[in-house]
């Protein structure tokens, strides 16, 4: 995992880049499928244990079954607004066999059914799963993340640096959901 923030002055926006990789014991069609599903149901859960405000997808009956539309928004600390997001989700499976889910924001007003003041954040990521060598008949895929984050103005560092680890740990997130690691090492010692 390796984050980096964009020199920070007051009054100017908070930027914060990050990325990570990882293995997985799935296909990368598998890893790249339950990423774009739990950014939407088990990530609403999460979100609500969390205290964040709303989160939900904006379906529409012309929307193809490999892209979606979320609308969040994410609880800040005192003194500082929330950020709401409304990101588009595009999963695809490249021309070398690696799956891609990639996201970016989207402008929108999306109806949270209050008038509280928020800040809208900008988000853009990248996840792609590549299949790997498989360990006996488990598969296997490394799964590497980039993300950016504009949270909309100036934002204490300190804050990023909670935020941050926060998004990347899906990657952990994915590595549990799958883990085979018993049958893994098994595997490698026969």
């Amino acid at each position: 995992m390796e984050i980096k923030y964009k020199q920070q002055m007051k009054g100017e926006r908070s930027i914060t880049l990050g990325k990570a990789s990882g293995v997985a014991d799935c296909t990368a069609e598998e890893a790249a499928a339950w990423f774009f599903e739990y950014c939407s149901r088990e990530r609403t859960r999460i979100d609500r244990e969390e205290g964040n405000p709303a989160r939900f997808e904006i379906r529409k009956a012309h929307d193809r079954i490999n892209e979606k539309l979320v609308a969040f928004i994410k609880k800040m600390p005192k003194l500082l607004n929330n950020r709401d997001f409304m990101v588009k989700f595009v999963w695809r499976k490249e021309e070398n066999g690696s799956y891609t889910v990639a996201g970016i924001s989207v402008d929108g007003d999306p109806d949270y059914g209050d008038t509280r003041k928020l800040v809208r954040g900008n988000s853009k990521f990248l996840i792609t799963a590549t299949n790997i060598k498989s360990v006996g008949s488990i598969p296997q895929c490394n799964i590497r993340t980039l993300l950016y984050f504009d949270l909309g103005g100036y934002v204490p560092t300190s804050v990023l640096d909670k935020r941050m680890p926060k998004a990347l740990k899906i990657l952990d997130s994915i590595s549990r959901t799958f883990d085979q690691s018993e049958e893994v090492d098994k595997a490698a010692l026969a």
